[in-house]
């Protein structure tokens, strides 16, 4: 994974967690794209590998033509960009960054003026939430949210919270199978392979230091949610689950997760919507206090 005067790329594995986050604690990007467990979890579903070049991360996807996301770190960043275009000239291709945040856009453009054109990635905005916020749902704008828990909680008096452990993880992952099977996973390609990231991130959930709880009434888990910090001042949530037809489930566990796990850190990253019209109406209805904008860099001319 280390790569010294090359750029030779490989699967990421558990093993590479520790270097790779030493690296990632020296660049300053606080997106779900520089998260260990999100690459690991989603390795398959977008055929990622990673190379350490110059004390900066490269993740590169293989899903259809290749392409990365913007190297972060604590070494120079020409010096990596000048590696990847040198490594997809030889490749015969131009380099695409799929992922690129406005400020490293505009470094991009000072250095290479004219070399890539930007496209808006819309798709691919994390949605920030003051955490506060989704703690306590105050006010007329979340009140359907309150609603949804108060009929919960008159159905399911008894419920309650529990952290995941390796003793109820069964559970948690038979019920992550039948969630799967409710939404139709077998006819949707997305979710069959979203389903496999989730699988990942149970499986090795403990190796990924993540944070993990449930919400259980007369013994059926009804949902469960994973997160982790992402960096001093945000809590990334990257997983949620719930029961769908069991009112309210959803809104208890974002707001018990938050309550329990996230109510030291400033704000809280739920990640991007990757385009889906009712993942972004869910994403929008929870009043987001921002977003982290991302754009799409492309080559469009040789250096």
């Amino acid at each position: 994974m280390i790569c010294i005067s090359e750029l030779n790329f490989s699967p990421i594995a558990l093993d590479d967690r520790k270097r790779i986050l030493d690296v990632l604690s020296r660049g300053s990007r606080a997106t779900n794209e520089y998260s260990f467990a999100t690459a690991f979890m989603w390795r398959y579903a977008y055929d990622l590998s990673t190379c350490i070049y110059a004390d900066r991360l490269i993740v590169r996807s293989d899903e259809k033509d290749p392409t990365y996301v913007f190297p972060s770190g604590g070494g120079d960043m020409k010096t990596v960009v000048d590696a990847l275009l040198e490594h997809e000239r030889v490749e015969g291709r131009m380099l695409t960054f799929n992922m690129i945040l406005p400020e490293d856009a505009e470094q991009l453009k000072a250095l290479y003026p004219d070399v890539f054109e930007f496209e808006d990635n819309r798709d691919g905005y994390d949605y920030l939430y003051d955490t506060q916020s989704l703690i306590t749902l105050s006010g007329r704008k979340l009140s359907s949210k309150r609603n949804h828990i108060n009929r919960f909680e008159e159905i399911h008096p008894e419920w309650v919270m529990e952290p995941i452990t390796p003793e109820n993880l069964d559970e948690v992952r038979a019920m992550n199978r039948a969630w799967c099977i409710e939404a139709g996973c077998a006819d949707n390609e997305s979710l069959a392979l979203e389903h496999r990231a989730v699988e990942q991130a149970l499986h090795h959930m403990q190796a990924l230091k993540q944070d993990g709880a449930l919400i259980r009434s007369s013994g059926q888990i009804m949902a469960f949610a994973l997160g982790e910090p992402l960096n001093d001042s945000t809590y990334v949530v990257h997983v949620e689950k719930a029961i769908a037809n069991v009112q309210g489930a959803y809104q208890l566990i974002n707001r018990e997760f938050a309550a329990k796990y996230a109510k030291d850190y400033a704000l809280i990253n739920r990640e991007d919507d990757a385009g889906d019209p009712g993942l972004r109406r869910a994403k929008m209805s929870y009043r987001p206090s921002g977003f982290v904008e991302k754009l799409i860099a492309r080559q469009v001319q040789e250096v």
